[in-house]
């Protein structure tokens, strides 16, 4: 959401730039230590299981079903919370994995779509409450490499890249009084690479699990603003943090051929502030823009079909 310094007169609430909302950072960075925590009480617990050198078969293609609780959160320079979005969004994921030896091969599609809250105020500090469509989409591949050691212990170490595409679609709507307030369309994205490491917590004749833990760099992070005619569309560059990403899949193998995967997760990334551009209308500049640090924390789950071959 961008932060704008009018130097001209502008349509009065015509953008959202600041929030109300209650949450804070110190509650998500709680919740994200908490589930920190429980990951490696389970990881220390379940260590010293039976377990197998190889988790996956020869080559499978997995289809699943999935839920985002989707959390967004901007800030100014002070640190003081901008605004806010949340929601649960529906997706699907696909996934195509290929074994050769002690290596396997991974490609990965993910596509979420739905609305979620907005809150926030306009940039004359009228709060305002709207829904922002959300359409998330990511591509990536993965190479993964298997090994065992004497006591049984599997693990996974694993690095790859992908890209990463938003669209964050900003509803118009009314203050209480009445006022129109513009919405705003923008397009996040960026290319990533990353690092991870899988541990095979438990496994039986038909049942695995197993801990998941990966570390992301956005590269290049960008976005691009349409104002929806109210002024010219704009293209800020944004400062790549590292995220981290955790999951606990649960492998079912119901025939030689079908199984079954539940996988809970949270996910967690920062991108930061962006330069000041000039905000024009009409070529004519009318003022600055710029891109607030942002936060975002996401939990949960996917259920999938899994074809082996």
């Amino acid at each position: 959401m961008f932060v704008i310094e009018a130097q001209a007169k502008i349509n009065a609430c015509a953008f959202f730039v600041s929030t109300n909302y209650a949450a804070t950072p110190v509650m998500y960075q709680s919740i994200r230590a908490n589930f920190i925590c429980v990951l490696y009480t389970l990881l220390v617990l379940l260590i010293p299981v039976k377990a197998v050198a190889q988790p996956e078969m020869e080559r499978a293609l997995t289809v699943s079903g999935a839920a985002l609780n989707f959390g967004y959160q901007e800030f100014n320079d002070n640190g003081k919370q901008l605004n806010q979005e949340h929601g649960i969004i529906p997706g699907l994921t696909m996934r195509f994995s290929q074994a050769q030896g002690r290596w396997l091969i991974v490609g990965d599609l993910s596509y979420y779509s739905g609305d979620v809250t907005y809150n926030g105020l306009t940039n004359i500090g009228t709060p305002v409450t709207t829904r922002t469509g959300q359409k998330i989409a990511e591509l990536s591949m993965h190479a993964e490499y298997w090994r065992a050691t004497a006591g049984g212990f599997n693990y996974a170490l694993y690095s790859g890249a992908g890209y990463y595409y938003r669209e964050r679609d900003i509803q118009p709507t009314r203050t209480a009084t009445g006022a129109p307030v513009s919405g705003l369309f923008e397009t996040y994205q960026w290319w990533l690479g990353f690092l991870g490491a899988k541990t095979v917590l438990y496994t039986s004749e038909r049942a695995q699990w197993i801990l998941d833990t990966r570390f992301t760099r956005p590269v290049n992070p960008s976005v691009t603003a349409d104002f929806n005619g109210v002024n010219d569309g704009v293209r800020l560059g944004l400062g790549g943090r590292w995220g981290t990403r955790w999951a606990l899949p649960w492998y079912y193998t119901a025939n030689q051929a079908m199984g079954f995967v539940v996988e809970p997760f949270v996910e967690s990334y920062e991108l930061g502030r962006s330069a000041t551009m000039p905000l024009t209308r009409n070529g004519v500049i009318i003022g600055t823009v710029s891109e607030p640090r942002s936060e975002s924390f996401n939990y949960g789950f996917m259920i999938s079909v899994q074809r082996r071959f």
